[in-house]
């Protein structure tokens, strides 16, 4: 998948949406996706993915999953900027409630989300972002990757506008992945502290 430009933030995924099912990447590349929101004041709670978003009805009987064995997903963008509401989910790959990811390999590099620096207006955001779902990850790569937060990964258990109860799938594994050179792309900040390469919430 490559080369396509959306500007309307009305989608779940600009690449691939997983909804109750299963999707596999074990070859292939997820590129160029780019979703330019500048001119778009987004308000009410959602989320959006330049590459990959997983999400259910709210029910564990029913679960996404996303598999990611080999394969590239590079150079995607996101740029939301605008956005009048908290606790919107804003990254290059979402799982999200009652939603699992396995990653063995891949390679997700040189991509980008831009949510601006509100300080009143809080978001998950990431280039992998985990919310209230489950995420093993036991090989690939991670890298050159900018966002605001967990500019590799973030794991968010717990905020006040979401109110799943937390499954026993549910968490954050971490065993053989390389993390590398992903930093922040607010102005002035070091990639440290909340703004480091792993943000945990």
């Amino acid at each position: 998948l490559s080369n396509r430009p959306y500007s309307s933030a009305s989608q779940s995924s600009l690449g691939v949406t997983v909804y109750k099912g299963e999707f596999v990447l074990d070859g292939g590349t997820i590129r160029n996706m780019v979703g330019d929101f500048t001119e778009d004041r987004m308000s009410g709670q959602g989320g959006l993915a330049s590459a990959i978003y997983c999400y259910t009805s709210g029910s564990a009987a029913t679960p996404g999953k996303v598999v990611i064995k080999s394969g590239q997903i590079e150079n995607n963008l996101l740029n939301i900027p605008n956005v009048l509401t908290q606790y919107n989910t804003f990254g290059t790959i979402c799982i999200m409630p009652f939603s699992r990811l396995e990653m063995s390999g891949g390679i997700i590099e040189d991509n980008e989300v831009i949510t601006g620096s509100n300080p009143y207006v809080i978001q998950r955001t990431g280039t992998l972002v985990v919310c209230k779902g489950g995420a093993e990850i036991s090989g690939g790569i991670i890298q050159n990757n900018r966002s605001e937060k967990g500019s590799g990964i973030s794991y968010f258990n717990k905020d006040s506008s979401v109110t799943y109860p937390v499954k026993a799938e549910s968490g954050l594994i971490l065993s053989g992945i390389q993390i590398i050179g992903n930093k922040t792309n607010i102005e002035g900040k070091a990639s440290v502290g909340i703004y480091s390469q792993v943000y945990i919430g």
